[in-house]
């Protein structure tokens, strides 16, 4: 899975202008030991919500933890 995440930079040398930059993340095939509760913490919810969201696979609180845990785990993509 890969994710866009943008961040903004602001560039002092010659303009004030602010500059976007695109980075690709991907989760690594196996997330260590502790992580969906790591992520309901972030989140604020309990882990079984975390739990009963993956099994769904869809949803609005799916996006939320798969968003949070690309941030936290994941690994920029090469291409």
């Amino acid at each position: 899975m890969i994710i866009h995440i943008e961040t903004k930079v602001v560039n002092f040398l010659y303009t004030n202008t602010m500059d976007t930059k695109i980075i690709n993340l991907e989760l690594p095939p196996v997330l260590p030991h502790g992580w969906k509760k790591e992520v309901a913490h972030l989140l604020g919810i309990h882990v079984n919500t975390v739990t009963n969201a993956l099994k769904d696979g869809k949803g609005d609180t799916y996006e939320r933890i798969m968003k949070c845990a690309k941030e936290k785990y994941g690994k920029p993509s090469i291409k």
